[in-house]
């Protein structure tokens, strides 16, 4: 009886806080780099690493939608951050701070 006492507890609390994360999720993406480690380091950890990685989609946006989402937030990002981008370039022709843009997504 203390057993199931135990599970049903366990349960309960595991359900509790998934439920808790499904109501605070964002629907985003997360841009992979060439490097795992920034070169150099202290240049996300002054810009935040979601300011350079993370692309929030809208909450109601539909996600069929969600790659030309990401990769209009990757062009956005880099026109942010490279004085000179050009959006008829490839996307791997630049870069973000301390990182190396994926150019799979040219």
């Amino acid at each position: 009886m203390v057993q199931k006492a135990i599970d049903d507890t366990t349960r309960q609390l595991h359900e509790a806080r998934e439920a808790a994360w499904r109501a605070s999720f964002r629907p985003h993406a997360i841009i992979l780099t060439d490097r795992k480690i920034p070169q150099p380091i202290f240049v996300p950890a002054l810009i935040g690493v979601d300011e350079l990685l993370r692309i929030d989609f809208p909450p109601a946006a539909n996600p069929e939608l969600y790659p030309d989402l990401a990769i209009e937030g990757i062009r956005t990002k880099l026109a942010r951050w490279n004085r000179n981008f050009n959006r008829r370039k490839g996307l791997g022709s630049y870069q973000l701070p301390a990182l190396v843009t994926p150019p799979a997504l040219s």
